[in-house]
C-alpha cells in the first residue's frame, strides 16, 4: 500500500538497522536470565487509534517518574537493554560533564502527528519491540489461541525489564498491539498495569478519516489497528470500516480490563486527561500503591492542555458514521 511521502520508509536506515540487529540481537537474548521479569509494573497504554494514548505516554514520560521508549530507543527495539545504555550515554547531561554531546539535548514534548512525534527523547508507541515478539511480526492484531501460543512471551518480559534495569524507573509504554487480548497478555505478565484512554466516539471516526488521507492519500485504505472483526469488515464501505473499527476495539478493551482484578486496570477519558494531567499521575501512582509499589515522590504534571478536536466533516459523513456506530451498538454484524 503506498504511504505520502511524510510516513515513507527509508531504505538507507533500514539496512543499518538489519546489520545493527545482526550484530546486537544475540546480545540480547544472552540476557535473558540476568532479567527474567520486570521487578515494578509496568503501565501499558492501550485504547482505540486517535483516542489520545499518545498524550497519555507523554504525560507520564514528562513527569519524571518512569522510563519510556524514545525514538532513539526505538531504533535499537531488537536490543533495548544496548539501546537503553546508549541513551543514558549520549542524552544524560549526568554522562556528559565535559559538554561533548551538549549539541545533542532532547527531551520529552507534547507534539506528535498521527502518533509520531519528532525529537531523539521525545515518546515512541513502540511497536517494533512488541512485533519483534509476536507471530508473523504483529501482521495480526487479534491473536486466537494458536497465535498466542507462539508469542516469545519470554523475549517481552525480559526486554522490558532490561529496560527497566538500564533506565532505572518503572516502564511505561503503549501497548495496543496486545490490547485485543488483555486478559492473556495480563496473566503472562503480572507485573503491569493497563490504561484504557477512551475518547468520544464520533470525534474518534472523524479522526480516523483524516488519519487515512494523510496516510495514505486515501480513505479506502485500512489505517491503524485490526479488531478480531476485521476481515469482514474490511469489506464494508468506509464509513462502517470506521464504525466498527471503533466499536470493536473499544469493546475488545473494555472486556480486557473488566476481567482485570482491582488495581491493574484503569480508564480514563481523554477530555478529562487534558483537563487534569496530574488526575492522571494521581490514579496511576494510586494504582502502584495498590500493588504494593509506592511511585518515588518527585514527579511533576504539566499544565492543563486544550483538546484538540477534529474540525466536522460535510454533514452527511458525519450522519453516515454516526448511524454505522449506532447500528453497531445495536448488534448489527453486516
Amino acid at each position: 500500500m503506498e504511504r505520502c511521502e511524510r510516513f515513507r520508509d527509508n531504505p538507507l536506515l533500514n539496512e543499518l538497522l538489519a546489520q545493527l540487529r545482526a550484530a546486537l540481537e544475540p546480545v540480547q537474548r544472552g540476557l535473558r536470565d540476568a532479567w527474567p521479569d520486570l521487578e515494578r509494573p509496568a503501565v501499558f497504554i492501550v485504547g482505540v487509534p486517535r483516542s489520545g494514548t499518545t498524550l497519555a505516554l507523554q504525560i507520564l514520560a514528562a513527569s519524571g517518574a518512569f522510563a519510556y521508549p524514545s525514538n532513539f530507543l526505538t531504533r535499537l527495539a531488537f536490543a533495548p537493554y544496548v539501546g537503553a545504555l546508549l541513551q543514558k550515554m549520549i542524552f544524560d547531561p549526568s554522562c556528559d560533564y565535559h559538554g561533548d554531546f551538549a549539541d545533542l539535548r532532547s527531551a520529552v514534548n507534547f507534539e506528535s502527528d498521527l502518533g509520531k512525534s519528532s525529537g531523539a527523547l521525545a515518546t515512541n508507541e513502540f511497536q517494533h519491540f512488541f512485533r519483534n515478539h509476536l507471530p508473523g511480526g504483529g501482521e495480526t492484531d487479534h491473536l486466537d489461541a494458536a497465535a498466542l501460543a507462539r508469542v516469545d512471551i519470554q523475549g517481552i518480559r525480559s526486554g522490558l525489564a532490561s529496560l527497566e534495569a538500564a533506565l532505572g524507573l518503572p516502564l511505561a509504554t503503549k501497548a495496543v498491539l496486545l490490547q485485543f487480548n488483555i486478559a492473556h497478555f495480563a496473566e503472562q505478565l503480572p507485573r503491569t498495569i493497563f490504561l484504557h484512554v477512551s475518547r468520544e466516539p464520533q470525534a474518534v471516526m472523524r479522526s480516523l478519516l483524516r488519519a487515512r488521507l494523510r496516510y495514505y492519500g486515501r480513505r479506502d485504505a485500512w489505517y491503524s489497528l485490526r479488531p478480531g472483526e476485521h476481515a469482514w469488515l474490511k469489506g464494508l464501505d468506509v464509513f462502517q470500516q470506521i464504525a466498527g473499527q471503533v466499536y470493536f476495539t473499544e469493546r475488545a478493551v473494555t472486556e480486557g480490563l473488566a476481567s482485570l482484578p482491582p488495581g491493574r486496570g484503569l480508564k480514563l477519558d481523554y477530555a478529562r486527561i487534558c483537563r487534569e494531567p496530574e488526575g492522571l499521575l494521581r490514579e496511576v501512582a494510586d494504582c502502584y500503591a495498590r500493588q504494593g509499589f509506592p511511585l518515588a515522590g518527585g514527579w511533576s504534571a504539566p499544565p492543563p492542555f486544550a483538546a484538540r478536536e477534529p474540525g466536522l466533516l460535510a454533514d452527511e459523513e458525519e450522519r453516515q458514521l454516526a448511524e454505522a456506530y449506532r447500528r453497531f451498538q445495536d448488534g448489527w454484524r453486516g
